[in-house]
């Protein structure tokens, strides 16, 4: 079933996503501006309707501190001037869960100038005992505090720039997470937060030293609970993109990783590629092919197996490597990729070898245990005519139109990288370059390292699911989605599939696979990913899987 006829079919089953739909009795408040339609643009804002049940309306008596109605493209916001010391008020609010029991507080606004702390809400007791939170921004940073320690700080949104903040406590651990591409949250431990909250405010923290806020909001959610991942996705990307036009959502990463144990102890794996059987191939479901990454001489192809997709470990008899390091400083291998033979029996495994010239060798096995000798079925002499290749990364194996494919990112010695593809009647070959794929509606993607080329891929997988071609292509902070028909012209989708995350994923991404759901309506993606700034490791191995309707 086509994609477009998949959407068509699932039609009559659209829900609403707007926050009082997604979250029911856990929406403890929702201030909307467009609410204050009445106003005319520039008027002060005296009340603020709660659209919830609980009725908590914020108020500003005093005309000079009340902040401004306004209007641009993106909808109607509350503007909130810091010298003019404008907040909005609620005295003993109703039925809002208070700190340090599990809560989420999102906002849609704009910050106007960060510099020193700002608070976008408040609920606490004014005493300054620590009792309550604060959540802002604090030049450049969202924030969660208490009256005296600023508890969590992570990348926020620039300044005039419109985006979904999300703040989200936990009972034992506050942390807080931008939904904005590329800006990975920092997350860190709590020094104390106290019961006793009884006065709301927005625009001010209810203390002393105010922390007026200098911004426009759109929207305020205050949630009695934490938000799911598959409700944040929803939220962003059918709610709030629509409404306020939002580019990109983020994504439902897992917020653990699989567990893949390491030959060489580091258990540091990257560049997955998984297999799975229709229902079992040698006793097992999953077959994952993989090097682990803590450096060069422990980078060899790996091969680990699972019933449930969460344990892996390799096959009883197999010990790994299957193909060991050569020995030889400054070379290493790197990059495998796993294909089932179209009868079902024979599990082929690529993998690429920088030796001087860069190689890409296959083995196989009909067990899963002993895999064959290797044999060299593409190198760098293959490139097209007149191009020189300094690499060929992540080669992508499948078996398609009756013929086997390859394609494999080129990276020139010098000029922009291109994906190439190969075909070959079996897979050992001989194999032949046929082309370099036409990529269209490529989105603007990060640079893959410093100083290298936005809009360029790094590395990618390819799987056949329906008869169509899926490409995830990866450019280290992003996974996008691409379709083909013919495995030549490639779409890619608007949005990413997957962004960075909040724990163990959040500072980069790598190397992804991608294989069918069992239904043919969803994409089921493998990914590395790591938690550290540097080289110095970190990596895991996560999995997620996403509707086919959910890639836009």
């Amino acid at each position: 079933m086509t994609r477009a006829a998949l959407a068509r079919r699932r039609m009559p089953a659209q829900k609403s996503y707007d926050p009082a739909s997604l979250f029911g009795s856990a929406l403890a408040g929702w201030w909307r501006a467009d609410d204050l339609s009445g106003l005319a643009d520039g008027a002060g804002v005296a009340s603020w309707s709660d659209r919830t049940a609980n009725g908590n309306t914020l108020t500003q008596a005093t005309t000079a501190r009340q902040p401004t109605k306004q209007t641009d493209a993106a909808g109607t916001f509350v503007r909130f001037a810091s010298a003019s010391t404008q907040y909005l008020q609620k005295s003993a609010p109703t039925g809002l869960t208070a700190a340090p029991n599990d809560l989420t507080v999102i906002a849609v606004y704009r910050p106007t100038t960060q510099s020193g702390p700002r608070a976008v809400l408040d609920y606490s007791s004014g005493s300054g005992s620590g009792n309550g939170f604060i959540v802002g921004a604090l030049s450049g940073q969202l924030m969660i505090a208490n009256f005296f320690v600023y508890n969590n700080l992570t990348t926020g949104p620039l300044d005039n720039e419109l985006n979904m903040c999300q703040w989200e406590m936990r009972a034992t651990d506050p942390r807080v997470a931008c939904a904005h591409a590329n800006k990975g949250p920092l997350l860190t431990g709590n020094s104390g937060f106290n019961a006793g909250a009884n006065m709301l405010t927005v625009g001010r923290r209810n203390f002393t030293t105010e922390w007026y806020l200098n911004g426009d909001i759109y929207e305020l959610i205050y949630l009695n609970r934490r938000m799911t991942a598959a409700e944040r996705l929803a939220l962003a990307r059918r709610y709030m993109k629509p409404r306020y036009g939002f580019t990109v959502a983020p994504g439902t990463n897992p917020a653990t990783p699989c567990v893949v144990p390491t030959y060489d102890g580091s258990n540091e794996p990257i560049h997955p590629d998984v297999y799975v059987s229709p229902t079992t191939w040698n006793g097992k479901k999953y077959w994952m092919a993989f090097t682990p990454w803590p450096d060069d001489p422990t980078e060899n192809p790996s091969i680990v197996c699972s019933d449930d997709n969460v344990t892996y470990a390799p096959p009883a008899g197999l010990t790994n490597p299957i193909e060991p390091w050569n020995g030889i400083t400054g070379q290493y291998n790197s990059d495998t990729d796993l294909l089932m033979s179209p009868d079902g029996t024979t599990l082929h495994c690529t993998f690429r070898t920088v030796a001087g010239t860069e190689t890409i060798y296959v083995k196989s096995s009909t067990d899963g245990v002993n895999w064959s000798a290797k044999t060299a079925i593409l190198t760098a002499s293959n490139a097209p005519s007149g191009t020189t290749i300094a690499r060929m990364l992540s080669p992508a194996l499948q078996y398609f139109g009756g013929k086997y494919w390859l394609w494999a990112v080129r990276e020139p010695a010098s000029g922009s990288r291109a994906i190439d593809y190969y075909q070959a009647n079996a897979v050992l070959g001989p194999w032949a370059y046929v082309g370099t794929t036409n990529i269209t509606n490529v989105p603007v993607l990060t640079a893959p390292f410093a100083g290298g080329n936005p809009g360029l891929p790094w590395h990618i997988d390819v799987t056949t699911m329906a008869g169509q071609l899926w490409m995830v292509i990866n450019d280290t902070k992003n996974l996008f989605a691409a379709t083909s028909t013919d495995g030549i012209t490639w779409k890619v989708f608007n949005e990413p599939i997957v962004l960075l995350g909040l724990h163990w994923d959040r500072t980069q991404l790598y190397r992804a696979s991608c294989f069918p759901g069992d239904d043919n309506q969803s994409l089921r993606v493998w990914y590395s990913g790591k938690d550290k700034s540097d080289l110095s490791g970190g990596w895991e191995i996560g999995y997620l899987e996403i509707p086919l309707t959910d890639i836009v």
